[in-house]
């Protein structure tokens, strides 16, 4: 079958071990940052999927709404050390099964079973990937299975937003790091907690810029081959180092090792947007949207590049998109009074 996107969802915990919680997002986490190495195809970023799991979607109404072809949907059977992980991958057009599988592993042995569904889910998407993809897919930053496992819940922890979890997510990736020093995405992912505490006024930038600084120097230096790593440099140049240049070359870097990485199309936006090339950024910031069309993130940064770009009404269009997607966010009410004051439209404003 030839699917051009696709999202997996949350998989679902059945008799899951206390401490064992993370699975669910974990291990769905870790087959989009698989899938996401093959070439041609979009897999809609962690991100994007969490609040469905949260909410309790159907999945056909999900992949409506993540506008995908298909959707992954799972469950874990956990009993002691043995897991069984249940997969159906669903049309989201008609809500036809195309494909179902049960795969049987240990916890002890989860390299090996995410391995398997790594490989037999990319072989259902796409029937004639060559070896070297396949190797691709079933390589991750680190041989040692504590630290793998540290690294996940550090993931889980990190989506889940609050300033608590955002706690654990450092100290889950510290441990990763402390088992393995040369976990190259631990780093990098340590960094992106650091930039979102202080982006979201949990910290200071002063107090945490040199352990930024630490953490993505030591991540470029582990692994120049990893999106998640030239995407984290692009962030602290963008947010801490004001090397917009620099920047820009990590961003670009990232696109090139993953195309269909939203996050780096937006950081890439972000720093071509910042130095005055606001055309250039449109461009980059409307494909982050496209690889990711709920993620507002990239549509508030595309109302800013209107905004600075003058074009007052898009960037009043824009906004009104940000705020369908997320009704929460105020700050797009501010962003719109500011368009509708330079447009002259006073008593709207």
């Amino acid at each position: 079958m030839q699917t051009n996107a696709v999202a997996v969802l949350p998989f679902k915990l059945i008799a899951v071990a206390v401490g064992d919680e993370y699975l669910g997002i974990g291990m769905a986490d870790a087959f989009i940052v698989s899938l996401s190495k093959i070439g041609d195809l979009q897999v809609r970023p962690t991100a994007s999927v969490v609040p469905f799991a949260m909410s309790g979607a159907n999945p056909i109404g999900a992949g409506r709404e993540l506008k995908v072809e298909a959707i992954l949907d799972g469950k874990i059977h956990q009993s002691g050390d043995n897991l069984r992980v249940s997969l159906q991958l669903i049309r989201v057009a008609d809500g036809s099964l195309l494909w179902a599988e049960k795969f049987d592993g240990t916890m002890s042995g989860i390299f090996q079973l995410e391995d398997e569904i790594s490989a037999s889910i990319a072989q259902k998407l796409r029937r004639n990937l060559d070896e070297n993809t396949l190797r691709l897919l079933t390589t991750r930053g680190t041989k040692l299975l504590a630290a793998y496992q540290a690294f996940l819940k550090a993931r889980f922890y990190f989506h889940q937003g609050s300033p608590e979890e955002y706690q654990k997510s450092k100290a889950s990736y510290e441990e990763a790091i402390r088992l393995d020093p040369n976990y190259a995405q631990a780093y990098a992912g340590l960094a992106d907690v650091y930039i979102l505490e202080v982006i979201f006024g949990f910290r200071r930038p002063q107090d945490a810029f040199a352990q930024v600084k630490e953490a993505v120097t030591k991540a470029v230096e582990l692994d120049s081959t990893s999106a998640e790593v030239y995407a984290a440099h692009a962030h602290f140049n963008i947010c801490f180092n004001r090397d917009l240049a620099e920047a820009g070359r990590s961003a670009r870097k990232a696109v090139e090792l993953n195309p269909y990485s939203a996050n780096a199309h937006n950081l890439l936006g972000q720093s071509l947007m910042f130095r005055g090339f606001y055309g250039e950024a449109e461009t980059a910031l409307k494909q982050a949207l496209e690889i990711d069309p709920l993620g507002f993130w990239h549509s508030c940064i595309l109302t800013i590049c209107y905004f600075l770009w003058r074009k007052y009404e898009q960037a009043i269009a824009q906004s009104l998109t940000t705020t369908a997607i997320n009704p929460k966010l105020f700050a797009e009410t501010i962003k719109r009074c500011w368009s509708l004051t330079e447009l002259g439209r006073h008593a709207e404003a």
